[in-house]
């Protein structure tokens, strides 16, 4: 499988402002959950809790990648997988299965 998610520490543009990848988080969008990153603007970097962003990965441009090391890497595999899975199912079904695998735990 293709790695689509970035690295901490990438640098992107998003409408035509640089930012950095600073984490990974979900937005609902159409019934559904999509991959996102938690992003800062570059290089300022953080100054407030306001200046933390969220942007979907159909809004950014590469413009350098950040490092990966072996758990980078398989951290975004997994994104990668969870998302796959996240875009073929409902929130609804999302919260169910969640809640069906805490419950076996």
């Amino acid at each position: 499988m293709k790695n689509t998610t970035f690295p901490i520490g990438t640098i992107v543009d998003i409408n035509q402002e640089k930012a950095v990848i600073v984490g990974y988080t979900s937005v609902e969008k159409e019934n559904h959950l999509r991959n996102a990153y938690v992003v800062l603007p570059y290089p300022q970097g953080y100054s407030s809790g306001q200046s933390l962003r969220i942007a979907e990965k159909e809004d950014i441009t590469l413009i350098a990648k950040g490092y990966e090391s072996e758990q980078s890497k398989y951290l975004t595999d997994y994104i990668d997988k969870t998302g796959e899975i996240a875009e073929k199912l409902s929130v609804e079904e999302m919260k169910n299965a969640w809640m069906s695998i805490m419950e076996e735990e």
